[in-house]
């Protein structure tokens, strides 16, 4: 069996970016602060090293960020609580090495996250029997596929077509704090997953959804933003000509998607 593995090159870029970094007191009140960007590097390729190491991978795959973001024209504030974060003195050189090093794959507005969704979910880009998604990043419960995450996982995981709708929807009616969307007033994870389960049981499963932001004095195209903000895109939610995602709509959760998951 060929083993691919799809790495979140955000996740280990600024994982390795942040570690380089070193403060230096140079006399009372005097500090520096500096970074090895080949010390970075030869660490991201490490993690690399290993991760096809651990996993038999044949082929490894990187997918990095755009800078744009279809999501900030859906919702100008998404992620907006990031701005004023200071990044690590050398991300910016690390993404450029896992695009030189590795080929990594960036497509114009679309996310790592999104990326890696649509390569798993694709049944020809990356050939390989079984494609695994290596990322830290719990929004990936949301994408039908094998999943690994390196800091907690002791085995691949396999994420049903059912267990992915679930989440998406749980995370569209909690939000994510992260990346600064609100969600629906009220309802936190518990909640969330009881009304998700009612909902997956039910003729029509959206009704439930939009029912819950209506209650909380909000309207149908308020759940609609929050579950297109929260949607991790997968292969047929991509128009490869026109290189723009093609936004989720409520009738995607009566479609069975075709693409056996984690292929």
């Amino acid at each position: 069996m060929k083993t691919a593995a799809l790495i979140d090159g955000d996740i280990i870029a600024y994982k390795h970016a942040s570690a380089a970094e070193v403060p230096v007191e140079w006399e009372d009140d005097l500090w520096t602060l500096h970074a090895d960007a080949n010390e970075a590097r030869v660490a991201i390729d490490a993690e690399i090293a290993s991760i096809k190491e651990t996993l038999h991978a044949e082929v490894v795959v990187v997918a990095v960020s755009d800078k744009g973001n279809f999501r900030k024209s859906l919702y100008p504030e998404y992620k907006a609580n990031r701005a004023k974060t200071r990044k690590p003195l050398v991300l910016s050189a690390m993404r450029q090495h896992l695009l030189d090093a590795y080929d990594a794959y960036t497509k114009p507005g679309l996310e790592a996250d999104d990326i890696l969704g649509i390569l798993a979910t694709h049944p020809s880009i990356v050939r390989a029997d079984r494609r695994v998604i290596v990322s830290i990043d719990k929004d990936f419960e949301g994408v039908p596929c094998h999943l690994w995450n390196p800091n907690t996982d002791t085995f691949v995981r396999t994420i049903s077509d059912h267990a992915a709708n679930r989440w998406h929807l749980i995370q569209t009616l909690t939000g994510d704090a992260t990346d600064n969307y609100p969600g629906c007033p009220g309802i936190g994870p518990v909640k969330a997953a009881v009304l998700v389960d009612k909902a997956l049981a039910d003729s029509d499963p959206w009704s439930v959804i939009v029912d819950a932001f209506i209650k909380a004095g909000l309207t149908s195209a308020d759940a609609l933003l929050q579950a297109r903000l929260a949607r991790i895109l997968r292969a047929p939610e991509y128009n490869f000509k026109t290189k723009l995602p093609l936004l989720w709509e409520p009738a995607l959760l009566k479609v069975t998607p075709g693409i056996q998951s984690g292929q």
